[in-house]
């Protein structure tokens, strides 16, 4: 996959998030976020300093067009961007001859696959529960709302994943 193609599918997901939170309000324990996916498939040649405005942005965007909470997506956001490279590494992305400008999911098993992005997923809740409790709600319920909405998320982006990133 190209880096054009896998910069339109980020654009898809951003659009997609938009759409989640605007009109997909499950209740106040779930909230479903496709954008460590969107992190996590940029390309493993993109430099960190890009990462982290691509993050900003993309969290902006979906914050303005949707929540109106700005800075709350960016926020929980930067952390995963700051962290794509070592997850990579430490997930064990195969390099192969073209995986460099390419998804760097592509050349992974489902398994390795779902397990970054579990991870992408609790690193993006974990700050973005504590920023958006501020202390107004209590430890359980912050607890139970980062472990239903990240393991949510996790599902939902290795769904989006296998729809739009993998080769066949």
């Amino acid at each position: 996959m190209k880096k054009s193609q896998i910069f339109i599918c980020i654009l898809v997901l951003c659009l997609v998030q938009m759409l989640l939170n605007n009109f997909l309000n499950i209740s106040f324990l779930l909230s479903l976020s496709l954008l460590p996916l969107a992190i996590l498939c940029l390309p493993r040649d993109f430099p960190g300093i890009a990462a982290l405005i691509v993050a900003f942005a993309a969290g902006l965007l979906c914050d303005f067009a949707s929540t109106g909470n700005l800075g709350l997506e960016s926020c929980a956001l930067l952390p995963l961007a700051l962290l794509r490279s070592p997850l990579l590494s430490f997930f064990g992305t195969e390099e192969g001859p073209g995986s460099k400008e390419g998804c760097p999911l592509s050349g992974m098993s489902s398994g390795r696959v779902f397990l970054l992005l579990l991870a992408g997923c609790l690193i993006f809740y974990a700050v973005f529960v504590w920023v958006d409790a501020a202390g107004t709600r209590s430890f359980a319920f912050n607890l139970l709302r980062f472990g239903l909405s990240g393991l949510a998320s996790a599902v939902l982006c290795f769904i989006c994943h296998l729809v739009l990133f993998r080769e066949h």
